[in-house]
């Protein structure tokens, strides 16, 4: 791709944000997907975790379904709760261990999402420019896979904000109608996304 990307990070206390310019550096129109994949585990998941994203619209990932898949493929739903794989509805703001789940969220409301340790004594927010990351991704790996490349050890939940959907490349998101950026010769944008950290210290 014919992009430069100028990069500024700024940390302050328990805040660090980054600001990108992405530049068409080609004679012609460049359309791209963008987006960040900032994941979570640790300390933040132990004894489990609670996720909210400001968005109202929830789409689970057609061709994402490996054996302990917790959602149903290709199901479009009202943030936050969404059909389950093996029946019933699973809330997706409660990560559950033994299970693995792929889904984008969108019509934001703001570009904000956190996600908070049970106890309440560690968490983590996200802010992010809705205007350049209208979806969000959300992956959760959480013992799923059993196979390569987790098996069975993976304990991350991703919170990603994103350009586009689905996650399977440009060529797909322009089939399915998806949001994708185009900059014109010469042309640049910026986006910016900020991390929070929360801890009470015993």
């Amino acid at each position: 791709m014919p992009l430069r990307v100028d990069r500024q990070v700024t940390v302050a206390g328990t805040n660090v944000s980054v600001t990108d310019k992405v530049t068409n550096t080609s004679a012609e129109a460049v359309r791209f997907m963008w987006g960040h994949h900032p994941g979570f585990g640790g300390d933040l998941l132990d004894g489990g975790a609670s996720i909210e994203i400001a968005g109202r619209r929830v789409r689970t990932d057609s061709d994402f379904d490996p054996p302990r898949n917790a959602l149903a493929p290709g199901v479009t739903a009202e943030w936050p709760t969404v059909a389950g794989r093996r029946g019933g509805a699973v809330d997706l703001r409660s990560p559950v261990y033994g299970q693995s789940a792929f889904a984008c969220v969108d019509e934001l409301t703001e570009g904000r999402a956190s996600i908070r340790r049970a106890d309440g004594r560690l968490a983590a927010e996200l802010r992010w420019d809705a205007d350049t990351f209208p979806c969000v991704w959300l992956w959760e790996e959480l013992g799923g896979t059993t196979s390569s490349p987790w098996f069975g050890r993976g304990e991350v939940v991703g919170i990603e904000p994103c350009s586009t959907w689905p996650g399977h490349g440009l060529h797909r998101a322009l089939e399915e109608g998806a949001p994708v950026i185009e900059l014109a010769a010469g042309e640049a944008k910026v986006g910016w996304v900020s991390l929070g950290v929360t801890a009470i210290l015993s």
